[in-house]
């Protein structure tokens, strides 16, 4: 595997991890925030809840008294004020069934729940069950209203019923306000990684031509040389490298002058052994001339002294 490739996949997991765990940390803080938010708006809305209507409504269990459409009207209006999916009243029966009581849609909607319609939801009741004045819940998924996260709080007890004013969000609404407040993050955190892709793969091309430059090194050819601009750290590196490359040149050069003169030194040498070695066979020649002259002057002595010796 190359590095360019290697960085190239190092930078997508860094950016997805990146990303997932931003994502994560400001959804689980942006859950917590809507949740207490969530809270603060009920506690506000019940406020303007007549506990009377209230306890008229329980104790009859009829959607046609004034008290129930006076309800209705104020939880329609409040719900769509504040953004929320749905906004209800219930309490939970003894058989743990959520009972509906006055719901914040209009009548005629298909979303609408009817004074007294029943619901099994186990999830939501666990939360209730160990609540002691509100809950909240996290995102989950209800079988018959979608994703939602729920906030509920304690609105009162009427007519020995625990009655509770809740609202529902849509999973969406909260991931698109995670999304929103994570858009600066994770915009940041995109910059950064691609900054560093980008110096990684800066880095890589020039580390490329230096390797082809020791190549070209390798085979003989020390002319060509390496720009040493760029980042000061890397043309540090390049500078001493170029450095080292000049210095190898002029190594270079002074023993090609050294050779040259050991070269014609060695040739003079050579031609005064080649001088030396005709004087010496001149020598020769003239010591075998001597040679000869002195054994043809014996000869002659010989000779002469044998005929006086036979003339006596």
């Amino acid at each position: 595997m190359s590095l360019k490739t290697l960085t190239l996949i190092i930078f997508v997991v860094s950016a997805v991890l990146g990303i997932f765990f931003t994502y994560r940390s400001n959804f689980s803080a942006m859950d917590g925030q809507i949740g207490e938010d969530a809270l603060a708006t009920l506690r506000a809305i019940s406020v303007s809840i007549d506990e009377k209507d209230m306890q008229k409504v329980v104790a009859s269990m009829d959607d046609t008294i004034p008290e129930y459409e006076k309800i209705n009207s104020y939880l329609s209006k409040v719900r769509e004020k504040y953004g929320f999916k749905y906004l209800y009243t219930f309490y939970v029966s003894t058989d743990e069934k959520i009972v509906y009581l006055v719901d914040g849609m209009p009548k005629n909607s298909e979303e609408f729940s009817a004074l007294g319609d029943t619901e099994e939801d186990s999830f939501v009741i666990s939360y209730i069950s160990k609540a002691d004045d509100f809950y909240i819940t996290p995102i989950y998924r209800s079988e018959e209203w979608g994703e939602l996260k729920i906030v509920g709080i304690k609105l009162g007890t009427f007519s020995g019923k625990d009655v509770w004013l809740s609202c529902d969000f849509d999973a969406n609404f909260v991931r698109g306000k995670v999304i929103r407040a994570s858009l600066s993050s994770l915009s940041v955190l995109l910059v950064v990684n691609i900054a560093y892709l980008l110096l990684g793969f800066y880095i890589l091309s020039r580390l490329k031509n230096v390797s082809n430059v020791m190549h070209s090194f390798a085979e003989g050819n020390l002319s060509v040389s390496i720009s040493s601009k760029g980042m000061k750290e890397i043309s540090r590196i390049f500078k001493d490298i170029d450095t080292a490359r000049s210095a190898l040149i002029d190594v270079i050069e002074r023993i090609k002058i050294g050779m040259g003169g050991a070269i014609k030194e060695f040739e003079g040498n050579i031609m005064l052994v080649k001088d030396f070695e005709r004087e010496f066979e001149n020598s020769i020649d003239d010591f075998e001339n001597v040679f000869k002259d002195i054994l043809k002057a014996i000869n002659d002595v010989t000779a002469t002294t044998e005929h006086s010796c036979k003339e006596k």
